[in-house]
């Protein structure tokens, strides 16, 4: 019976510079053996062990004391040094991206290809992507690009494995960290008046794939938005727009997440309620006009209303539509605040607690805003609102008899403007389109009533 011939380890040895294998034949009581290089003897190579650093094909030949012996499979050692990437560091990386690595290697034969493996992340082989190649025998450099739908994340790693002979290199000491050019949109809770400034409230998302926040205003052109701000992701989800004046119109707002590799869409912009106030017919009658609250749907409005600012008490509530208003009929005497407050916003989990923007409201307007102090001089707007056109009067003692009146849409373009005499109505309005408008009187020596006036 011939004897066994085996040699371990029998997988292919690619070894560097320097480096040596041990190569193992079996062994057993009475055996023999004599060691070959591309079957040629390897004189006083006859132990059962034989340790080389030489590229080539080895066997061993193993012989029993009766002489019968058996010769075992090839064991091919090259000198090709796996690729091994010279980068370190951590980066951050946009997929669809290309990534650039250097790498060391020596003895790969004509033909060989390089090929750049993505890990997943965490650093994990078990099932590479290839995302790259690059022909040749020795160092050099190896360019590959970021699959676009590789997942977010941090810990992915590279390596670099060849093709003639077959070596994988060591996972790279560079570490990748994996963001998508694709940001889901996001949307605002809600944006409300606080401390007369306009308080943006946002929900923020669970997600690596943001870096930060950038916040977006509405100019006076229609669908057009300006940057304003942009706010990191780890800062809390609200916003303070310190330029704004929620006194003087309302404004739109939205948000978008931003990433190194790019920013989520425009959706869901949001409207601040603007309020107004005008004297009603008779002492103790005020008149609200407000604008309708954009962002969610809702159905109800809250009146509330105070002898200041930070005494306010629910007094109405209304239910919402196209054109807000109410009247407040019997208004006490003195100094009024008012506020509307949209009376079913939904519910959001800010990153931070909020002060004074709990409640999704408007601006505060007071009935003093109404009044120049002029016992000789006022001004009547009827009907308002009004459906097609309007009347105003100028009312006057007889200090002036002619007075400048010009009105101002909610953009502050002037759209009319009228010399109008004292105590006769002028009709205004009937090719206006539906919106806030805004009337102003003014007398020979410079004063100035104020009135709103809303078309329906």
């Amino acid at each position: 019976m011939l004897p066994a011939a085996s040699i371990s380890p029998s997988a292919m040895q690619n070894l560097c510079p320097g480096q040596t294998v041990t190569l193992q034949a079996n062994t057993g009581a009475g055996l023999s053996y004599q060691w070959f290089k591309d079957n040629a003897i390897i004189t006083s190579a006859t132990t059962s062990s034989y340790s080389t650093g030489t590229a080539g094909t080895y066997t061993v030949q193993v012989t029993k004391t009766n002489g019968c012996s058996a010769v075992s499979a090839g064991v091919v050692v090259t000198n090709a040094c796996a690729a091994v990437i010279t980068d370190a560091g951590s980066i951050t990386l946009c997929a669809g991206s290309g990534v650039a690595v250097n790498f060391t290697a020596s003895g790969f034969n004509a033909g060989n290809m390089f090929t750049l493996q993505l890990s997943a992340a965490g650093g994990s082989f078990a099932s590479p992507t290839d995302i790259g190649t690059a022909a040749g025998t020795g160092s050099g450099s190896i360019t590959g690009v970021i699959p676009t739908n590789t997942p977010v994340g941090a810990g992915y790693k590279l390596r670099v494995v060849s093709s003639d002979p077959a070596t994988t290199g060591p996972a790279s000491p560079l570490t990748l960290k994996i963001q998508s050019s694709t940001v889901d949109p996001i949307s605002l809770c809600a944006v409300t008046v606080s401390s007369n400034k306009n308080l943006l409230v946002w929900e923020k998302p669970m997600t690596a794939n943001i870096d930060s926040f950038v916040i977006y205003r509405n100019t006076q052109v229609t669908g057009v938005y300006q940057k304003i701000a942009a706010q990191e992701y780890a800062a809390f989800s609200t916003y303070l727009d310190n330029t704004a004046d929620p006194t003087t119109q309302p404004y739109r707002y939205y948000i978008s997440g931003e990433n190194m590799c790019g920013e989520g869409p425009q959706y869901n912009p949001h409207r601040t309620i603007h309020l107004t106030i005008n004297k009603g017919q008779g002492t103790t009658k005020w008149n609200l006009i407000w604008n309708g609250y954009e962002g969610f749907s809702h159905g109800t409005y809250q009146i509330w209303r105070g002898p200041n600012a930070g005494s306010l008490t629910l007094l109405a509530e209304v239910e919402a539509n196209s054109y807000n208003s109410f009247t407040d009929l019997n208004a006490p005497t003195g100094a009024l605040f008012y506020r509307v407050v949209v009376g079913d916003a939904p519910s959001c989990n800010p990153s931070a607690r909020t002060t004074g923007g709990e409640m999704v409201g408007s601006n505060i307007v007071s009935n003093s805003e109404t009044s120049v102090n002029l016992s000789w001089m006022d001004m009547n707007v009827w009907p308002n609102p009004g459906t097609s056109s309007s009347q105003l009067m100028v009312v006057s003692s007889g200090q002036d008899d002619v007075y400048s009146v010009r009105i101002v849409d909610i953009t502050g373009r002037v759209l009319d403007h009228y010399e109008a005499e004292a105590n006769k109505a002028i009709e205004f309005g009937l090719s206006y389109a539906p919106g806030i408008y805004t009337i102003e009187a003014f007398s020979k020596d410079g004063q100035k009533l104020v009135r709103k006036w809303v078309k329906q």
